[in-house]
């Protein structure tokens, strides 16, 4: 299962099994990097190299690549709007941020598709499951 939601709405009922990802975090990584940067372009660039080129910068240039991974898997998904939990990556649930509760709506579109989830090719849209 995987968690799409931001920090206003922050998952629970969470497992190891799950990965939660968070699609404010580029914009949260970014304003701790770089805050806000001055009006003046040669100041601003001047700050966002020291920060570039700071100690650590290898690191968090990772963390901004794999929180923009996340948003765009959750693009490449179709997803119309968070937080959702997508399971299988074919199935979603919107509207919730709940693992519990969308597991418990999975294993009854499971149970009403006779016991089986049909696979789809990874290029469709996710069929949801209602609230």
């Amino acid at each position: 299962m995987v968690v799409y939601t931001d920090h206003t709405h922050p998952p629970s009922g969470v497992t190891g099994d799950t990965r939660v990802v968070w699609l404010d975090a580029p914009e949260q990584l970014q304003q701790s990097l770089f805050g806000n940067l001055p009006a003046d372009s040669k100041e601003a660039e001047r700050r966002a190299q020291a920060v570039i080129h700071s100690a650590g910068w290898q690191q968090k240039q990772a963390e901004l690549t794999q929180a923009y991974r996340g948003v765009l898997q959750a693009w490449s998904l179709g997803l119309q709007k968070y937080p959702a939990v997508v399971s299988d990556g074919q199935y979603v649930v919107y509207g919730t941020a709940d693992v519990v509760v969308a597991e418990g709506l999975f294993h009854s579109h499971r149970t009403r598709e006779g016991g089986a989830m049909i696979r789809r090719s990874l290029s469709s849209r996710l069929k949801p499951v209602t609230l």
